[in-house]
């Protein structure tokens, strides 16, 4: 792929030059004016994104505060380098290479002070333990790319660089930033973290929908293939989503979504914060409004294999089976390692007695992801059914050995059928 390498050692970066005649104290004096208007213009972007004016400084200060060799402000030199080369009116070409550098100069500071942890994308958490995953790097770099008047713009990537879906339950966020000569670079920070090739934004992609996507099926620019554009508000609706999200995995519904809600009202485009909303809306038992939801997802974005899973999932509870296994099955076209989807169209199948279907379903899953306890443990089930005792067992191990919580489970099935099947030994055996 064509991609610029990261510049392990940024250069130092002088302090303002004065005129002739300007005294130390006087220099001093216009540095820190020109910090403190960086230092304002950094707040301001952070509180756009919906974060408290306390977060904001604490932001600001840490930004602020990474120092070079010489122990002068990263940050603040890049504005300067980039001001005056505007200033000084040279060619746009020239002028595109400088906002390039910038790019790559501030990709790698970034990826210098913050580690790389799943755990963390709100800011606030960023500056404490200076970890972040894509969404958090993202804020950072958009932050100080828009506070040194970079005309950079955050993007919602839908497939990567290599063809394919995003794994299901994953969403990845990074950044492109507009060049002076009208080219386009596209900047990502994790993993990896890299500054594309310039490329002519309106060459390389084409519109579907509310997505931008990548004409050259080969990709010899090295970049993703499928992107969302965003804005400022797009960036704050990714924080509410993804504010929602978890909110939903720790069982806080009604916080779930009121977040995806705010996600909703102030980036009606962002298919996520309708899922999430779905999500939300199904847990807390609200069918309806969850399919309602998932629809909408799925108008933004048909091919959101996850939002047609959720939506199956809801069908399936409200009785609607033949509409649960069309959603599933095309989930499963448009993602075929989709293993939940797999073992969610088999407990369908099998709630309508069609125990051989749910079986290769099962199979599916598993084929596609070997730690799946309940596909197990559901494909045990059926083979008790169908009278295969032996395979039962083997399943009910598997389920009990990957999932000690499904002990409870494997010993109903075994009583309900006479296996024979030992939960104690199988627990044992997963404590080993």
């Amino acid at each position: 792929m064509m991609k610029r390498g990261l510049i392990a050692a940024l250069m130092g970066v002088s302090l303002v030059i004065v005129g002739q005649g300007c005294s130390p104290s006087l220099q001093k004096a216009e540095s820190q004016e020109s910090i403190n208007a960086l230092s304002a213009r950094i707040e301001i972007a952070t509180t756009n994104l919906g974060y408290s004016q306390q977060t904001a400084s604490e932001f600001a200060g840490m930004v602020i505060g990474w120092r070079d060799g010489s122990g002068n402000s990263i940050v603040a030199g890049l504005d300067r380098k980039l001001a005056l080369a505007r200033q000084d009116q040279i060619s746009k070409s020239g002028l595109a290479g400088i906002e390039q550098d910038i790019a790559e100069r501030l990709v790698a500071e970034v990826r210098r002070q913050i580690r790389i942890d799943d755990r963390y994308f709100e800011l606030a958490d960023v500056v404490r333990y200076r970890k972040a995953q894509c969404l958090g790097y993202t804020q950072v770099f958009y932050i100080l790319a828009r506070s040194i008047k970079l005309l950079v713009r955050p993007i919602n990537v839908l497939e990567l660089d290599r063809r394919g879906p995003l794994p299901a339950g994953f969403s990845h966020v990074a950044a492109i930033v507009e060049l002076a000569n009208g080219k386009t670079i596209m900047a990502n920070l994790v993993p990896g973290g890299f500054i594309s090739e310039p490329f002519a934004a309106a060459d390389t992609f084409e519109r579907a929908g509310n997505y931008l996507r990548l004409k050259d099926k080969a990709n010899s620019p090295g970049i993703y293939r499928e992107i969302q554009i965003l804005n400022g508000l797009g960036l704050a609706a990714y924080v509410y989503s993804n504010r929602a999200r978890v909110n939903n995995i720790a069982g806080r519904f009604e916080q779930a979504i009121a977040d995806s809600s705010t996600a909703i009202r102030v980036y009606p485009t962002l298919a996520e914060a309708w899922n999430n909303r779905g999500i939300a809306y199904r847990n807390a038992g609200q069918i309806e409004q969850a399919i309602s939801d998932y629809t909408m997802a799925i108008e933004l974005n048909p091919n959101h294999a996850e939002a047609l899973n959720n939506r199956g999932a809801a069908y399936a509870k409200s009785g609607r089976t033949e509409q649960a296994i069309v959603d599933y099955t095309r989930a499963i076209g448009l993602n075929p390692a989709f293993a939940e989807a797999y073992s969610n169209r088999g407990n369908v199948y099998a709630s309508t007695g069609q125990l051989t279907q749910a079986i290769a379903d099962y199979d599916r899953a598993i084929e596609r992801n070997p730690t799946f306890a309940q596909a197990y443990g559901n494909r045990a089930l059926n083979y008790a059914l169908l009278g295969k005792s032996e395979q039962a067992k083997k399943d009910l191990a598997a389920a009990t050995r990957l999932s000690p919580s499904l002990a409870s489970y494997a010993k109903r099935v075994s009583e309900r059928f006479n296996l024979g099947f030992s939960v104690d030994n199988a627990v044992a055996s997963a404590a080993q």
